[in-house]
Parts: C-alpha cells; structure tokens; sequence
C-alpha cells in the first residue's frame, strides 16, 4: 500500500522509472497492479480493490456485445450457462423469469405459487397476439378488438383469414368468423377436380380389452333437454339435416344422403349389428319415423315402390296401398289380427281370381 519515489528527482518524475509500487484506492488508485485486458469491465472486488472477471461478464467493443457467462457474446445480451435466467422483479416477493433449456427451449417461471402467466396487452383498445414465422406458412392467435373474438388464423394480422373464432359469448366457429351456434362449421369448396371432401370427420378407435361388464363406446352422442316452456309450439331437433344437391349445368349424375348408415362387424363371439335403433315413447303421440316423400326399401337398395321388400322389389305398396306386386303369397292366404274374425289376402290376376 505504498509508492517508493526515487532519491533524486528531477523537475518531472517518470511514473515508469521514478514510481514503484501499488497505489491504494484510497488514494486514487486502483489497488492492483494488474493491466486490465481488452474488454473487461471493471468493478470493485474485495477491499475495493479495481478487478476484473472477463470469463463471466465482458464487453466486446468490436460488437458491443455484453456477455454474462460468456466472454464470447453472440447477440447484444447473452447470458450464458446451464444457470443462464433473466429475472424481472415487481418487487423482492414478485417477479418473473425467463431461461432457456438444454434444447434451447424457452421456460417462463413465475413467483406466483398457483399459477404462471404471460400476458399480453395492457388493456389499451388494440389487437393483442402472438404470431408464428413458418418458412411457408404463418399463424396467429389473438384478440380481435374490433370483434372482440378470439381468433386464430393465417398470416401475422388478427382478424384476416380467420380458421376459429371464438366470441365473448362463448360460441365456437371452424371455417365461420361470426359463429351462431355453440359450435359452428363452416366449410366452402371451390375445387375443380374430383375429390372427397368432409364438413366434418370423427375418428373413433377403442382397443381396450375389457373381459368383463357392459363396455359402451359412442362415435357421436347427443343430449337434449328442453323444459320451462307453458305454451306456443315447441320443436327440438336432436339432429337437423338440410341438404340439398343441384348442377349449375351438365348432366352429372348426383347423389345426396340425408344420412348414411354403413354398419360392419367381424369379430369373434355373438355380435349384432343394428344400423337404426328408434326407440320413441313418452309423448301422446308417438311415432318411430314418419317418410313424407320417396319410395322405402327394405332389403332393396332400388326400390321402384313407395314400400318394397326383398332384392327387385319381391313385394311392392304402391303410392296408393295397393299391393302391385308379390312373391310367395299364395291365393286365399290367411291373415290372423288375434280375434275371432279372419280375413284374407285376395288378388286378381289374369283368369282366376
């Protein structure tokens, strides 16, 4: 701590020959003798003492980056190491932290013991989102002020090319930006080539092995309960399908189904296969279904009736009950209704009767 001065000095002293030693801090100096290497940054250490520790915090000034950990920054802040953490602090009890993992993943902590919380926006009467940066496709997902919807979509702009839309009243819409219902499809196809296309496609797969009870697994199912109502006409719909299938021109050969039903099984054991189940009671009418137009076939996947049965229409009502045409009944068959009367079938034909 001291600086020995040469015996015999000049009019000037020569801090290179004259001075030796270290001046103290205290004194003005640093309070080492150690030359301070490019980029360092210097800080008091023990005593006060001038130091540096270019391993763990350096300035490129070539860059001016400032490394932490590192004294190889490679970005304007880089904070370096396996305990690498960005801490922003409300308070010594609140705060947040933001830190990589070893796959450079981003981690976000917070203080907060019951939950961690990004938010975005300050509340301002703005689009808050976050975007995604795809090398051929980018995404959104945010609020839409305007609307007040929540939306994901195509593109960096909220509200533009919407996918799901999502309302502050909580209905739900794929392909519609205004939904009117709890969930809402929209789907729109304009494509000129021939394809299969579904407004809507539900993969069920259940591989469970169950040995014992009653194992039950639905594609769809749908619960609906009206009550409260004490007047007017009231319909509920457990499935409404409207659909409608026309050619702008051409001679196209179209065909629309309401529904559809293929069922299959091939498996071991007792099976049943039922493709329609209508069970209706409760009500002082009830009907298990009503057919207001086309032709019914049982067995017959063409009938030429309004009612057929069997492959080629082996037993046909036409459109005004009358039985056109038959397979295996034979004259004066019997019809019994649990009574005492009995009545036949009786049909003409040509020659006898």
């Amino acid at each position: 701590g001291t600086i020995t001065v040469a015996s015999t000095l000049g009019t000037s002293i020569d801090l290179t020959t004259e001075v030796t030693g270290t001046l103290p801090v205290a004194n003005g100096g640093t309070g080492t003798s150690t030359a301070f290497t490019t980029g360092s940054i210097v800080f008091a250490g023990a005593s006060g003492v001038y130091t540096q520790d270019n391993a763990n915090f350096f300035f490129n000034d070539t860059t001016n980056r400032l490394g932490l950990g590192t004294n190889s920054p490679s970005s304007q802040l880089d904070i370096f190491g396996t305990s690498n953490a960005l801490r922003l602090s409300y308070d010594v009890s609140n705060y947040g932290t933001l830190s990589a993992t070893s796959g450079g993943n981003i981690t976000v902590t917070s203080s907060n013991t019951t939950e961690s919380q990004v938010i975005i926006g300050t509340g301002a009467s703005v689009d808050s989102s976050i975007a995604f940066d795809g090398a051929s496709q980018d995404y959104y997902s945010g609020l839409d002020h305007t609307t007040g919807s929540y939306m994901i979509g195509s593109g960096f702009i909220v509200g533009t090319s919407p996918l799901v839309t999502l309302t502050s009243g909580g209905n739900l819409g794929i392909g519609d930006s205004t939904p009117d219902a709890r969930l809402d499809f929209d789907f729109a196809s304009t494509s000129t080539s021939a394809a299969t296309e579904y407004g809507g496609y539900f993969t069920v797969t259940d591989t469970g092995v169950v040995t014992t009870g009653t194992d039950n697994t639905y594609g769809t199912r749908t619960d609906l309960t009206r009550s409260g109502a004490t007047g007017g006409t009231i319909n509920n719909y457990g499935q409404y399908v409207d659909l409608s299938g026309t050619a702008p021109s051409g001679t196209p050969t179209i065909n629309n189904y309401g529904a559809f039903l293929n069922v299959n099984s091939n498996t071991t054991g007792v099976t049943t296969n039922v493709a329609l189940w209508a069970a209706v009671s409760g009500a002082d009418t009830n009907y298990a279904g009503i057919f207001t137009g086309g032709n019914v076939g049982i067995g017959d996947t063409s009938p030429a009736g309004l009612f057929t049965v069997g492959s080629g229409d082996l037993f046909t009502i036409n459109s005004s009950g009358i039985i056109s045409s038959s397979n295996n009944i034979t004259p004066n068959s019997v019809f019994t209704t649990g009574q005492t009367d009995e009545y036949c079938l009786t049909y003409e034909g040509t020659g006898t009767t």
